[in-house]
């Protein structure tokens, strides 16, 4: 056991496992007096891989600093805190110091007024701890270039591995703003694709809750399977949007797979999510993006199946084909189903379980402990005795009486041995089919009927009425003839008996199918689109959530920097939920914005959807990011209008005698001093209306640390207040901090809502540029700029901009690099060569050209994470290579 001391701390570290290549490591911090925050200096004698309760602030080959995570800073007097982590390599473990602040206690004479609006009767504020001393990195140079290679050698490199800080440069604000309910019912707009309630099977037909026939016509998006336990895409796009195309589509249901490390592990720690353009995924573990995920759904009227894609983390079935081995059983499979059960059995948009990915190494029938007909019966018997209303989805085997097919594909077996259930009305058989361009099978190229072979392998089930089919996964780049007669000779086959269907994938990183969008996440594949268009033109709703076109109502947020800027400001905006609903009150908005150099002020405008309900008014935010960190805040009220008379405002508010009491959260502007709460009425006071609030500090955990209280007064005749709560600087270098707002009381009014919180962001992600021109002396050409987004310590989320400062086009470009990781994804580019650590990419089909003044990005997932980046890029040996 090695230990390390401090002032009032001492550190333990045990090796808990030790093999010829890694081991697991505990810490245990202990205090003798009280501890803010506290950080370790250690060798560690090796890559760290994996880390639990802390965070890598640095690292330098295997030397770390590791500090604590938000909710574990503060260690009192005779408690103690635990970390950990798993290192890939043999050497020595090294502790070089620990370092604790003391805690910073607050007394109540600190307290002081808010400056609240309108009206404030008295006051409170929160304060947090003294501000940050920053020392500013000097600028590092870039290893030099080969000047006769045909490329841009670099000839400046400015760093800025630590993110600007509060006070060196423009503040951000983001103005409130009020906008009226557009008239109308909504009519149009998508609703549920059938009738709601459960749907039953007949014959070979799926029928909804009053007896007529329903087709699934969906998509797969998968991610939530895999290590990074989130859906894939989030790093480029925003959720709701990608849900907003599919339903604008056509698309009715959406397959969601995921894995049973996923439950077991309480939904895992996700990664490769852009918050910047996801601000309300942020601190979600997986299970709660999934509850989003299905809320949504609900809300814009897609269906969701829940597919158990496997059972450790990772891609495809399991490795043995089988829904138990390497340490798992069939009871753990039932467990993990029984929770998803109890998760989602209620929720309206579930519609089925799609019990085990792909088992092609099972049995059908025979009565073996590999006999996946009977395990079927069981998984699916647990599952309907919480779920009865799901359907039970029971994909086929591999090989049947030595007849091979692909894999979830053969459903020979169900002839002679069908699947039973206790709650009959309820099985639907789904197999997968491919192309040639999967696996060049023979029956593609030995004159084999395609339709005769559908038939024999899962077809004669619908046209001999035996069950409905679900094709649960069919897809292609549709790059080759063979995969185009394959697409047409199976789509024509579904459509004729009726077939429902859900298209392998919506993720382009599918690698042998691609996807329906492109690898930059939001162009459309055109011969997908045209394949599934006939199928998908019959479910279109007849105003598409991605067409702002037909909403004359536009909620308009102002963005303005506080003085003007000397670089391009770019930020990442969405929109997050409050009492108004995406989908149903106004469109989810996501993108990015830019501030020219100089320039001081930008506008977002939200498309405000007609809603015949009354419900008061609503509100909404619009939420900033910059370098995967959020920077600020704004709310938009919807005022309400009733659809049936124009001229009765506000009418299902005015039924109660006295106004409803909402309060949004917020994000504290970075730089700002204070945290500003908009407080709405759900009709304007017909007399003054006196709230009672209290502040609250606090950590993840949410311990508090200081309390600041007051009362605000929203004037006769208004219906809204901004309570601003003073906020002051930070000590030290941390992660995100918050602290809650709640409505005590409140005289005249009812409190409906009433706790909110202030997220206070973390410091922006590290980023930096490069200048690179034709020579030494040559102007410069391009810059590249680097940013890690995000760093979640097994990994890390790049982002990398190439501006043409030239005067003439650049059509095409390749860029190269050594890198001391591998890439996990990469998106708009294309992977030319990995050669050790060196890598080269080049661009994609739609971002070759860049025009003079024009910037391209493109972006990475790295498998390790505490990036340095400083140090990472002064070993880049970065070369840009144009044309």
């Amino acid at each position: 056991m090695s230990t390390a001391r401090s002032d009032g701390a001492v550190l333990s570290a045990n090796v808990r496992d030790d093999w010829d290549t890694g081991a697991v490591v505990d810490f245990i911090l202990s205090a003798s007096a009280p501890v803010g925050n506290w950080r370790v200096e250690l060798d560690a004698g090796g890559t760290i891989v994996n880390i639990w309760n802390a965070v890598i602030v640095s690292r330098s080959g295997n030397r770390y600093v590791l500090s604590a995570e938000d909710y574990n800073r503060t260690v009192e007097p005779g408690q103690s805190v635990s970390f950990g982590y798993e290192v890939d390599g043999s050497g020595p473990l090294v502790l070089d110091g620990l370092e604790v602040d003391p805690e910073i206690e607050v007394a109540e004479g600190d307290i002081t007024p808010p400056v609240p609006y309108p009206a404030a009767t008295e006051g409170g504020s929160l304060t947090r701890d003294p501000a940050d001393a920053y020392v500013p990195l000097p600028p590092s140079p870039a290893a030099p270039l080969d000047p006769s290679a045909p490329r841009y050698p670099a000839t400046t490199y400015r760093l800025a591995d630590e993110a600007a800080r509060p006070g060196d440069g423009p503040t951000i604000t983001v103005t409130p703003t009020t906008v009226r309910e557009p008239a109308g019912t909504g009519a149009g707009l998508p609703g549920q694709p059938f009738a709601r309630g459960p749907l039953f099977t007949s014959g070979s037909q799926i029928i909804d809750s009053t007896g007529m026939p329903v087709e699934l016509r969906g998509i797969n998006w998968f991610g939530l399977e895999t290590e990074i336990f989130a859906p894939h895409g989030l790093w480029a796009r925003n959720w709701r949007a990608m849900m907003d195309e599919m339903k604008s589509l056509g698309f009715n249901t959406l397959r969601v797979p995921f894995s049973g490390e996923l439950i077991s592990s309480d939904g895992g720690v996700p990664s490769g999510i852009d918050t910047g353009l996801n601000p309300d995924l942020a601190g979600l573990d997986g299970l709660e993006i999934l509850d989003a995920i299905v809320n949504y759904a609900d809300t814009i009227g897609l269906k969701i199946i829940l597919d158990y894609h496997r059972g450790p983390v990772g891609g495809g079935p399991n490795d043995n084909g089988l829904w138990f081995g390497n340490g798992r059983t069939e009871a753990d499979v039932i467990r993990e189903w029984q929770i998803v059960a109890e998760r989602y059995h209620d929720k309206p948009a579930v519609i089925g379980a799609d019990l085990v990915n792909e088992p092609y190494g099972g049995t059908w029938g025979d009565g073996s402990a590999t006999d996946w007909a009977a395990a079927a019966e069981r998984i699916g018997a647990a599952v309907q005795a919480i779920a009865p209303n799901w359907l039970i989805i029971v994909e086929g085997i591999s090989t049947y009486e030595d007849d091979t097919y692909w894999w979830g594909g053969n459903l020979q077996g169900v002839r002679d041995r069908p699947v039973e259930l206790p709650i009959p009305g309820k099985l639907v058989y789904s197999p997968h089919d491919y192309p040639a361009s999967v696996h060049p099978q023979e029956w593609f190229f030995d004159g084999t009927d395609l339709e005769d072979k559908f038939r024999e392998n899962w077809g004669y089930i619908v046209e001999d009425g035996i069950a409905p089919v679900l094709i649960g996964e069919w897809g292609s780049r549709l790059d080759t003839a063979d995969d185009q007669r394959w697409a047409d000779a199976l789509s024509n086959y579904m459509d004729r008996n009726g077939v429902s269907w859900l298209w392998w994938s919506l993720n382009p990183n599918s690698g042998d199918t691609g996807g329906l969008y492109e690898d930059d996440w939001t162009s459309l594949r055109s011969p997908v689109v045209s394949l599934l268009d006939p199928f998908l033109s019959e479910e279109r709703p007849q105003i598409a959530l991605t067409d702002t076109s037909a909403v004359d109502s536009l909620a308009g947020f102002d963005v303005t920097l506080n003085q003007p800027s000397d670089a391009d400001v770019t930020l990442k905006y969405a929109t997050t939920d409050g009492t108004a609903a995406a989908g149903r009150d106004y469109k989810a908005t996501a993108g990015a914005l830019t501030i020219p150099q100089g320039g001081q002020s930008a506008k977002v405008s939200v498309p405000v959807l007609p809603d015949a309900e009354a419900e008061g008014d609503e509100y909404f935010y619009l939420v900033l990011g910059q370098n995967g960190a959020m920077q600020a805040s704004g709310t938009a009220v919807i005022e309400d209008e009733d659809a049936g008379d124009p001229g009765a405002r506000r009418t299902a508010a005015a039924l109660s005698a006295v106004p409803l009491i909402d309060v949004a959260s917020t994000v504290v502007a970075e730089g700002a001093q204070v945290a500003q709460f908009r407080i709405v009425l759900s009709q304007p006071a017909s007399s003054d209306i006196s709230i009672d609030y209290t502040a609250r500090a606090q950590t993840v955990a949410g311990t508090a640390t200081d309390t600041a209280q007051g009362t605000i007064t929203i004037p006769a005749g208004d219906s809204e207040a901004m309570l601003e709560v003073p906020v002051s600087g930070d000590a030290v270098p941390e992660g995100t901090e918050r602290f809650t707002l709640e409505l005590t009381a409140a005289e005249g009014a009812n409190i409906r809502q009433g706790a909110a919180t202030a997220l206070i962001p973390a410091e922006a992600s590290a980023s930096a540029q490069f200048e690179v021109g034709g020579g030494p002396t040559a102007a410069t050409q391009a810059t590249i700029d680097v940013i890690v987004e995000e760093d979640w310590g097994s990994g890390a989320l790049f982002n990398v901009t190439i501006t043409n400062e030239s005067d003439a086009p650049i059509s095409t470009w390749e860029l190269s690099m050594d890198l001391p990781f591998d890439l996990s994804e990469l998106w708009s580019a294309v992977l030319v060569e990995d050669a050790g650590e060196r890598v080269t990419v080049q661009n994609a089909q739609w971002n070759g050209t860049i025009a003079p003044g024009e910037t391209i990005d493109f972006g990475f997932i790295s498998d390790v994470g505490g990036i340095a980046l400083g140090s990472l890029l002064n070993g880049a040996d970065l070369e840009l290579a144009v044309q």
